[in-house]
């Protein structure tokens, strides 16, 4: 069974979407992985939506720098991540690049 997500950030300025073949990335994995950084999570929520959240957080510092190829390139050897090709259960289908200008950021005089 493929479980698919969008997942988005910034009110909509950024978005990625994960897919989750869920033969091959088991619940166990899921779980694995979840406890693998010890992150604080809704337990009572599915645990692929769980970890789609955490998965996207990682996935949004690459995409400063790379397209969906490049990032999913830098997951190839992440320690404590899955592949994002597939191969592991785990796709990353696409993300946008996540870009801001300095006219996003506010300066207050202290």
């Amino acid at each position: 069974m493929k479980k698919r997500y969008k997942i988005e950030y910034g009110f909509h300025s950024w978005e990625c979407v994960i897919e989750f073949d869920t033969s091959l990335f088991t619940p166990q994995l899921v779980d694995e992985y979840l406890k693998f950084f010890v992150w604080d999570y809704d337990k009572e929520n599915d645990p692929y939506e769980e970890y789609a959240k955490k998965l996207a957080q990682a996935i949004i510092i690459d995409s400063m720098e790379w397209n969906v190829e490049g990032v999913k390139d830098q997951f190839k050897n992440a320690e404590g991540y899955p592949k994002l090709d597939g191969s592991s259960g785990v796709l990353l289908v696409r993300c946008d690049p996540w870009e801001f200008s300095d006219d996003d950021f506010e300066i207050k005089k202290l």
